[in-house]
């Protein structure tokens, strides 16, 4: 699955949960790497995604096996398009 493909996942998640969201995303503090500053850092919404799988499908977390720093980096360009 590409990183558009789980970011469109979890983008469908959260419409589904929190359709107002982005209003809540500070756009220049957000780090997807961190688990308080990433999208459901800031949302405080890991609840409705406290499965790792599910949270790796919809973009929140790096996939297991794949570069840190390039995976996080990725996962986060793509984010802020949304936003």
């Amino acid at each position: 699955m590409t990183i558009k493909e789980r970011v469109d996942n979890g983008v469908a998640l959260l419409d589904e949960y929190l359709p107002e969201w982005r209003t809540y995303i500070d756009k220049d503090a957000l780090d997807l790497s961190c688990g308080l500053l990433c999208i459901m850092g800031q949302l405080e919404l890991w609840p409705i995604c406290n499965d790792l799988d599910k949270a790796r499908k919809c973009g929140f977390i790096r996939e297991l096996g794949t570069d840190y720093e390039t995976e996080y980096d990725s996962l986060q360009k793509e984010w802020l398009k949304r936003l």
